[in-house]
């Protein structure tokens, strides 16, 4: 696909291209922090305390610490790969340079349709929370975890808001991300510390570890990945997606990864353990998977009599969110611009306006794929879990690609080189296999249905453009065969994965970790020195 008769043009043909294709570099670190910070606080806080504490007690401020670890190894495989490549659309790409258009283009499809679907459901939290107030009970019904049609219609409006906001210009969106970012830090954080000065209960957190850890620890895992904390961490990607705009990229993209994740670790730490504590008797007399809560937190301001506290939380109901929908309309157009210059998207969605240099085009698709998701799945619960495990599986790329071009290049000069990828970028693809595992059968066989729907396309656009792709299967079919292996696993796996208990506990989670050594072995071998990274290279003067 990506030689002289392929279908992307290479890194030569971009650079040398007129100014109506390329995109400006004007985001520094802080406003790059900022992304991050915006994109991973949204609907996440709203819901992760509670459906976390409801699955896994107490313990749930493990799965906060467990997540965090595990996208920060994550994020260290991106940062190195993120700023050799400082191109929009991000993670996207980065295993069409290592492993060919196969690999590159089901990465890049997993990850586009998981932040499409952000979108949707960003509003959609919003929605909920604001069904809480007196008039508005109709536009959620709590029993069926659905919304209405008049809350489908004001979800739709919000989504339409978050497309204006990055439609007219980049600067527009990055002073919206700047004030938004600001009113997401301080809200939380004042509203919970305002409810656990109005009540905490310290025996809530148990007196042994059993009382710490009700369900277990497989609980501390399955809350890590169906409980809210991968889909509240989801966000930190977006710097990356936004490297073709950032000012030097090989300094900003690392520093804005690891601060954003850090600063959020602690905004969410603090939020589960104001709700952990600030549960009375009543709340937990059916035990913490009796947990019932539409607004989470405005129902405990309202128990306290903080009117004004639930007052500010309505308002953050919608602005949190919210911020976290503008930065996914921006960050979804720049991965199908990116998908675009890969040669998997019809060309107009790789088209920038001659003015503001924004792909439009891709917008206006994002927009409209949000609307089908929104349309079908009418809720935010039924996404959740969806959005998390393609993502999880879409981080891949990092570690992957990273241990890649030290494979194929091992003299390669890294802007930013991180000491001890042979052992973070193998642990890193591990803990992704396990949170994958972790999101339970049968939501790990039904990916494989968007997988196959991605195929379509792919090879539909390969005998358009008669590419050579001969090695670019035979590079790519690992990933084909890990996403099989796994579903298997799943389905073969303990009962409190959803499995049917062939493989029980601590075995099943054993499986998963040599399994996932086993594949990266076999991606690491199918690893080649690509046309597009030769291109590459040949432009940077690299050895």
């Amino acid at each position: 696909m990506i030689n002289n008769d392929s279908l992307a043009p290479n890194l030569n043909e971009a650079a040398s291209s007129s100014t109506t294709t390329q995109l400006k570099r004007s985001i520094g670190t802080f406003q790059l922090t900022l992304i991050g910070i915006t994109s991973i606080i949204g609907s996440g806080w709203l819901f992760g305390a509670f459906h976390s504490a409801k699955i896994a007690g107490p313990a749930a401020l493990l799965s906060w610490f467990i997540g965090a670890a595990a996208l920060l190894l994550v994020a260290l495989t991106i940062a190195e790969v993120g700023s050799l490549f400082p191109q929009s659309g991000g993670i996207a790409r980065y295993l069409e340079y290592t492993h060919g258009s196969l690999s590159g283009f089901l990465s890049g499809w997993i990850n586009w349709l998981g932040i499409v679907a952000c979108l949707p459901t960003e509003a959609a939290a919003s929605v909920q929370y604001l069904s809480s107030i007196s008039g508005f009970k109709n536009l959620f019904d709590p029993t069926t975890g659905n919304m209405s049609h008049q809350g489908l219609v004001l979800s739709s409006i919000l989504m339409v808001g978050y497309f204006l906001l990055n439609y007219w210009t980049l600067k527009l969106f990055l002073r919206s991300t700047t004030f938004v970012t600001l009113f997401k830090l301080i809200v939380p954080v004042i509203s919970v510390l305002a409810i656990m000065w109005s009540g905490f209960h310290p025996g809530n957190f148990g007196h042994d570890l059993q009382t710490f850890a009700p369900y277990g620890f497989n609980a501390v895992f399955i809350a890590v990945a169906a409980g809210g904390v991968i889909f509240a961490f989801n966000g930190f990607q977006s710097i990356v997606n936004f490297a073709g705009e950032a000012k030097n990229p090989h300094r900003t993209i690392p520093v804005a990864l690891i601060s954003a994740i850090l600063i959020c670790l602690a905004i969410y730490l603090i939020l589960q353990t104001g709700f952990i504590g600030a549960l009375t008797p009543q709340d937990l007399a059916n035990g913490w998977h009796g947990l019932n809560f539409s607004s989470p937190f405005v129902q405990l301001a309202i128990s306290f009599n903080l009117n004004a506290i639930a007052l500010l939380l309505y308002v953050d109901a919608v602005i949190s969110p919210s911020g976290t929908g503008i930065a996914y309309m921006g960050s979804t157009a720049r991965m199908l611009f990116g998908m675009q210059r890969s040669g998997y998207m019809p060309k107009f969605v790789g088209d920038l306006h001659p003015k503001y240099l924004i792909p439009r085009n891709a917008m206006w698709v994002s927009l409209i794929l949000g609307f089908v998701f929104l349309w079908i799945f009418r809720g935010w619960g039924n996404l959740a879990n969806v959005i998390s495990i393609m993502n999880t599986l879409s981080y891949a790329a990092g570690p992957l690609a990273a241990a890649g071009l030290r494979y194929i290049s091992p003299n390669w000069r890294s802007p930013c080189r991180i000491p001890g990828m042979k052992i973070i970028a193998p642990l890193s693809f591990i803990v992704i296999s396990l949170i994958v595992y972790w999101s339970r059968w049968p939501l790990t066989g039904e990916v494989l249905l968007v997988v196959f729907a991605g195929l379509i396309i792919y090879f539909y656009f390969q005998l358009k453009n008669k590419g050579d792709i001969k090695m670019h299967l035979k590079s790519g079919i690992w990933f084909v065969c890990y996403l099989l292996v796994m579903a298997l696993l799943s389905w073969l796996g303990s009962q409190q994965f959803g499995g049917i208990d062939l493989l029980k506990g601590p075995y099943d989670q054993i499986a998963v970790a040599l399994v996932a050594l086993l594949f990266y072995r076999w991606s690491l071998r199918s690893a080649w020195l690509t046309p597009l990274l030769q291109a590459f290279q040949q432009d940077k003067h690299m050895v």
